[in-house]
């Protein structure tokens, strides 16, 4: 069975299980992302939608850039460090 989660309804402090849903997988469009070098810039581009994201840390504080749109340029500054996902 393929599925995205699993809920368990617990109806007694002896754990007993009365209910088990599994959720099929949902069908997305293909996805792609990619990074290139132009010139000073690396552009980003992604394909079957989502937000970029950016983060000065690769483990986190993502946050959300909804006006970003495909392809996305940024500029290569000597010293600056950022990350970049796009999140669906």
């Amino acid at each position: 069975i393929s599925a995205t989660g699993v809920r368990l309804k617990v109806s007694s402090p002896q754990i007993a299980i009365d209910e088990l849903e599994v959720n099929p997988r949902p069908t997305l469009p293909g996805f792609r992302v990619n990074a290139t070098r132009d010139q000073a810039n690396v552009v980003i581009t992604w394909e079957g939608g989502g937000v970029l994201e950016s983060a000065s840390e690769i483990t986190g504080q993502w946050t959300p850039d909804a006006n970003a749109v495909s392809p996305f340029r940024v500029p290569l500054n000597a010293g600056d460090k950022k990350f970049y996902r796009v999140r669906r």
